[in-house]
């Protein structure tokens, strides 16, 4: 068993350069100082022959890029790459000059149009948003705008989803994110114009209790909304669900597996 185990870490280890080698001339970077997390998506996507990556800056290479949200267009036909940048040093404050929980969703509204949303790491009541200029080109943008959920509100994490079955069969657009209210819990804003103008919508997981429990959501379809949570922070029990709907009003959540077990309790 101790040299089955050896032998797999020694291969995780080299295997790194092993790709490297093999595969040399074909690893292409996108951006050389980005970074994003796993609570917001879609945080790339493919559209009029680009792919599209949003990111954070850290200030590696040039300080005055730290904290800028960044958006890389990568053209699969000629290899051209574009920076542009949505919101210049989205800073958490003092102590987190960047925090790469700021990266953008992206969306492609039916007219081609690409939709950025992104917010601070739950320190603000809004989050921002910007439209492209042109269908299909993550170059050029519309002003930056806001949205407040209420004046309450700790945004973070948007998630974006089309639902073209909604708004009688006109389609909904639905930005699902942390914070409605301060309560850390998944909430959601929708908007009847493809992103021009937003609504309120309300809290889409609730774990009630006096425990302030921090459920994660995931959306990452625009045909069916797939829902995964849990409960990393709270009692020892943390239970794990799923829920599709074509209709944010017709939903339903079932448990599929409960994990018992310690708990940690850091900052997420």
């Amino acid at each position: 068993m101790r040299k089955g185990i050896g032998l797999l870490f020694c291969l995780i280890a080299v295997s790194p350069q092993w790709f490297c080698a093999e595969h040399a001339g074909t690893v292409t970077v996108f951006n050389d100082d980005g970074g994003w997390c796993w609570f917001q998506d879609p945080r790339a996507l493919v559209t009029s022959g680009r792919l599209v990556l949003g990111s954070v800056a850290a200030g590696v290479h040039d300080s005055a890029r730290r904290g800028n949200v960044e958006v890389v267009s990568y053209d699969l036909s000629s290899g051209r790459k574009r920076l542009t940048v949505l919101h210049h040093n989205l800073s958490d404050g003092q102590n987190s000059p960047y925090d790469d929980h700021n990266a953008p969703a992206f969306l492609v509204r039916p007219d081609g149009r690409i939709l950025a949303v992104y917010a601070k790491h739950g320190l603000e009541n809004h989050f921002y948003y910007r439209i492209s200029v042109q269908p299909g080109d993550p170059t050029a943008w519309e002003a930056e705008r806001t949205f407040i959920p209420s004046p309450g509100s700790k945004i973070t994490y948007s998630n974006l989803v089309w639902l073209a079955a909604e708004n009688n069969g006109k389609g909904r657009i639905y930005d699902f994110f942390r914070g409605l209210d301060g309560r850390n819990k998944p909430s959601y804003a929708w908007s009847d114009d493809l992103g021009e103008t937003w609504k309120t919508g309300g809290v889409f997981i609730d774990v009630p209790g006096p425990f302030p429990h921090r459920p994660y959501a995931n959306t990452p379809s625009t045909v069916s909304i797939l829902c995964t949570f849990s409960i990393p922070m709270g009692i020892p029990t943390n239970s794990m669900g799923i829920a599709t709907t074509t209709s944010i009003t017709k939903g339903a959540c079932s448990i599929i597996r409960t994990v018992r077990g310690s708990v940690s309790s850091s900052r997420v």
